[in-house]
């Protein structure tokens, strides 16, 4: 309403507001794919852009593959495939955006198979998911340390530094791809036991080749060098090492495998007698004559 300032005159002007009505309801993408076990956002808008009311809902049609919260966080669960649906407040229009959750496959850390003969570091297992590369009892990274996932990792201060796995528990084991040269190894391990006693095996191929017993080192930070000599290994370019623990206690660090001496050849006669052993590919043959 505006007046004369002498107060005696007047008149009004109505403003009218038009309420603009949502027309639809978008997904930014019609199909996501999502990692196993990993999170995101799904983002949806009405339309048009100047619409009065925005709010949208979201639902998963299957949430123990992938779940939705009002927010439109995701959290894919299960390997498969479902549909979110986004719903408008105002006139029930919908859109739908199907997730895709493929099969987890196991595969070497970092892209590089490891090597037998050759030096394994216990925290470098498979990549992959709980039950697939690794089992292991806790919920979480205790250690908090190198990866995320729910092995125990943490700092290590043995010589050259680096990450141990720690917080062992009877019946965890983790998995590494490797390529083997089949042949007779010294086969080693590095641990650390304030008490001693605990037990864990390796097997290639889930045939077990070596089985150890830690010793006492006097702490969980002050290692020691376990072996078993004369394993004879065997596999190939895709063989699977498995490192499995039967008892609490201990912490690993790395698994070395060391080509042994392997009898090549004895020849006998009246004057000689002559040793052939082969100590590897490389170092060739060491000849005793006599």
């Amino acid at each position: 309403m505006a007046s004369l300032m002498n107060g005696s005159f007047s008149d009004t002007c109505v403003v009218t507001v038009n309420s603009v009505s949502v027309t639809s309801v978008n997904f930014e993408k019609d199909t996501i794919i999502l990692k196993m076990l990993t999170t995101g956002f799904i983002k949806a808008f009405v339309e048009p852009e100047n619409a009065i009311h925005k709010k949208i809902t979201f639902s998963s049609e299957n949430d123990t593959i992938v779940s939705v919260d009002s927010t439109g966080f995701i959290s894919a669960k299960k390997e498969g495939t479902t549909a979110i649906v986004a719903t408008s407040d105002e006139g029930g229009f919908t859109d739908t955006c199907w997730i895709v959750v493929p099969p987890v496959v196991r595969e070497a850390f970092g892209g590089n198979l490891r090597s037998i003969p050759g030096k394994i570091e216990a925290e470098d297992f498979d990549d992959g998911i709980e039950g697939l590369s690794y089992h292991d009892e806790s919920a979480a990274n205790e250690g908090n340390q190198y990866r995320n996932t729910v092995v125990d990792i943490e700092s290590c201060s043995d010589e050259g530094n680096g990450f141990n796995v720690g917080w062992l528990s009877s019946g965890e084991w983790l998995l590494y791809l490797v390529k083997v040269e089949p042949g007779t190894y010294d086969v080693r391990a590095r641990v650390a036991s304030p008490d001693g006693g605990s037990q864990f095996d390796l097997l290639v191929d889930e045939t077990k080749i070596a089985s150890f017993t830690a010793p006492q080192t006097g702490g969980w930070q002050d290692w020691a060098t376990v072996s078993n000599y004369d394993v004879v290994i065997t596999g190939g370019d895709s063989s699977t090492l498995k490192f499995l623990s039967n008892s609490s206690g201990f912490n690993i660090n790395y698994f070395e495998f060391l080509p042994g001496i392997a009898l090549e050849e004895i020849d006998i006669n009246q004057d000689t007698l002559k040793l052939e052993v082969k100590k590897s590919a490389k170092s060739g043959n060491i000849l005793y004559s006599r």
